[in-house]
């Protein structure tokens, strides 16, 4: 078996409908993530967007180097595992959300 080195090209999504954000990745970044037990009332007791994104690139970069991997362009690979998951994000949900807060 051959440990040479294969690069996969950018995740390119062709079945998915864009939405256009209401949110900076900016703002998007530093706001609560809003889920079914989000407690508008507490939102200190949930992660922000930004922190998830660095949790979630720090254990996946583990998995990774774990597996005797490596990732080449590193500030690269997080800028995609951001906007992956920016993009993927509902902000419906946390419009839904903020309304109900509202209330």
């Amino acid at each position: 078996m051959s440990n040479t080195i294969k690069s996969l090209p950018p995740y390119q999504s062709y079945n998915k409908l864009i939405v256009p954000r209401k949110q900076t990745y900016k703002d998007w970044f530093k706001t609560p993530i809003y889920h079914i037990e989000y407690d508008p009332i507490n939102p200190k007791d949930t992660l922000t967007h930004g922190e998830y994104i660095k949790y979630f690139y720090k254990t996946l970069k583990g998995v990774i180097e774990n597996n005797e991997m490596c990732i080449i362009k590193e500030k690269e690979f997080k800028n995609e595992i951001a906007t992956f998951i920016y993009r993927l994000s509902d902000e419906n949900l946390e419009y839904a959300i903020d309304k109900k807060k509202d209330h």
